[in-house]
């Protein structure tokens, strides 16, 4: 079974490329293409082995050395032939097809639905949105057992927030966060969950957010599962997990314009929002992730208004670019916090510019009280980067305390491949180090 996505017509469709997939009996689907400022994006569904040909509309000859099928280590090889670029995909996999100096193209690629994941569309308690059409909703509030469903095809535009118990966010349509150049910044979450317990967003493409995009504040035992994101707007933040425990964020694919994931313990600007809560076993993985202009890939701070953030990992993602002053693995320390057992495992680093590690107490513009924290217990094991030429000399580390009382300790590296080379010494890493004590390489 193979089943491309359509969207409403109100939608633009992308002006340079056309997608079409061909089945193994010859039959040849067209898949539509939404335009978007940061990515152009399609979805399909399928259970067999496709061939997937993308025509480049503006340019006649394309160079084999011009197109990559990323994450790199999906090993996806394609054809180019003219304009044509022609690979094969067995399993469904988010990827991002990459023309040299073009707009990119995402495909968000699904297996077949079970019929189970489907709430029922009359139940009370369920928001059910068919496909085909544009729904204006402005806010959705969601309580306990409710359900917001959004089937593919749909395009939900508006914002959605949820306090209580067994809230679910699914479904493989749209939600639109109505953000356009030229628009009023806003403090709209796109999608904010609070004080909510065993809860589950899943599957949706979230696209115009007005700033950060998922929120989760003060909650307990939350996945976030396959959903994806494309932020333009500054401080499009793709994952706030602000003063929360037992969080899973896995398969999901992020292109935004600030952090991607983030750890947050915080206080709202304007007092409405109050997460000064611990943060505790927040797993991160699976995941892909883009920046825009700013930001950090996989970020801790820079508010941390807690005593303890502890056990958070970040396993088997890939970075395929950190732009602007923006880092890959980034704690910021700015308040009281002890940040402590964090590992970082796995990693596959496609590009990134300004900073790789960015370990640092700090005061800061976000800083919100005069007392500071520590940082503690941070390991990176089995990370691999593959530099470019714009590396060279310009890319730096940090390790840094603030002070003699307020220090980075009992950082390790192991198993650290910079270029297929394992890094010896923090030479390899042009990185800058002060209070700090115990950063070892194994």
């Amino acid at each position: 079974m193979i089943m491309p996505y359509a969207y409403p017509k109100a939608y633009e469709f992308s002006e340079l490329y056309h997608v079409s997939v061909n089945k193994i009996d010859g039959e040849q689907l067209d898949l539509p293409i939404l335009k978007n400022p940061v990515s152009d994006f399609g979805s399909i569904e399928f259970d067999e082995e496709i061939t997937i040909e993308v025509n480049v509309r503006i340019i006649a000859d394309l160079k084999p050395h011009m197109v990559s099928i990323r994450p790199l280590s999906r090993g996806i090889t394609c054809k180019v032939e003219g304009r044509k670029i022609i690979f094969t995909m067995k399993t469904p996999q988010n990827i991002k097809v990459a023309v040299e100096g073009l707009h990119d193209l995402y495909l968000y690629c699904f297996g077949v639905e079970d019929i189970n994941d489907k709430p029922i569309k009359e139940d009370p308690d369920v928001f059910y949105f068919s496909a085909g059409q544009t729904y204006e909703v402005g806010k959705i509030e969601l309580k306990t057992n409710q359900t917001l469903y959004i089937e593919a095809g749909a395009v939900v535009r508006g914002v959605v927030h949820g306090v209580g118990d067994n809230i679910k966010i699914m479904g493989r349509g749209i939600i639109d966060g109505g953000f356009k150049e030229g628009k009023p910044f806003t403090d709209i979450h796109t999608i904010q969950l609070e004080h909510c317990n065993n809860s589950l967003i899943k599957d949706v493409t979230i696209i115009n957010p007005m700033r950060w995009i998922v929120v989760i504040g003060g909650c307990n035992d939350i996945v976030i599962r396959n959903i994806k994101e494309l932020g333009l707007n500054m401080s499009t933040d793709g994952i706030d997990v602000c003063g929360s425990k037992n969080v899973l964020i896995e398969d999901c694919f992020i292109k935004c314009n600030d952090d991607c994931v983030v750890i947050k313990s915080i206080k709202h600007s304007n007092g409405t929002l109050d997460w000064r809560f611990d943060v505790e076993n927040v797993t991160t993985r699976g995941c892909v992730f883009q920046t825009v202009k700013n930001g950090a890939v996989m970020e801790i701070g820079h508010e941390l208004i807690t005593d303890l953030v502890n056990n958070i990992v970040f396993e088997d993602c890939d970075v395929l670019g950190v732009h602007g002053h923006g880092s890959v693995f980034s704690i910021q320390n700015t308040d009281k916090a002890i940040v402590s057992n964090v590992l970082y495992k796995n990693i596959r680093i496609e590009h990134c510019y300004d900073k790789l590690i960015n370990l640092r107490i700090m005061n800061s513009m976000y800083s919100r009280n005069n007392e500071k924290g520590q940082v503690r217990d941070i390991k990176f094991k089995d990370i691999f980067w593959h530099t470019q030429c714009y590396n060279m000399g310009y890319t730096i580390s940090l390790i840094g305390g603030l002070d003699e009382n307020h220090t980075v300790e009992n950082v390790e590296f192991e198993n650290f491949i910079i270029d297929g080379k394992k890094v010896t010494n923090l030479d390899d890493l042009n990185i800058h180090i002060r209070h700090a004590s115990n950063i070892s390489i194994v």
